[in-house]
């Protein structure tokens, strides 16, 4: 019998979208959190990570709508997660600037490009959510920002972070 075909190279956005895309990632440790940074960054995506508390009732109640956010967003390059604030360690929560739950940032290159701290409207913690999919991961075919517009503060994912 003929040999079988040699294997193509791994191209990694493949593998990305493979074990992340299309759902809500939910995140517990520090390697969960840097493994779905990297596969964004891979992939070119955007990253959107909704940190909480298991314990917390607004948290619940931003779940229940965060998790149909990858079904309605299908046709953008985007990942989602749901990060335990407490469960990945004090050490990265200082590091990623979070102090308060439920708290929403957006994530391009391994930098944080924009965040919201909830609070008690859950209305308004889902459409910053919204907003910084339109932004900075708008629907194929979208006009681009307005020239001039000021640039979101960027913080790296990785400064500071425990080793």
């Amino acid at each position: 019998p003929p040999p079988p075909p040699p294997s193509r190279p791994s191209d990694g956005v493949s593998e990305a979208w493979e074990r992340y895309g299309g759902r809500v990632t939910h995140i517990s440790t520090a390697k969960e959190w840097f493994d779905l940074l990297d596969a964004s960054v891979v992939a070119g995506g955007l990253l959107i990570a909704e940190f909480r508390s298991m314990t917390c009732r607004k948290c619940k109640a931003v779940e229940q709508k965060f998790k149909k956010f990858p079904a309605t967003y299908v046709d953008r390059n985007v990942f989602f997660a749901e990060v335990d604030a407490k469960a990945i360690g004090s050490a990265l929560r200082e590091a990623l600037g979070v102090d308060k739950v439920p708290y929403v940032t957006a994530w391009k290159d391994a930098a944080m490009v924009d965040d919201y701290v909830c609070g008690s409207d859950i209305g308004a913690c889902l459409r910053s959510a919204v907003r910084m999919l339109d932004e900075h991961a708008p629907p194929k075919g979208a006009a681009p920002p307005p020239q001039g517009a000021a640039p979101p503060p960027v913080r790296s994912a990785r400064a500071d972070a425990p080793s």
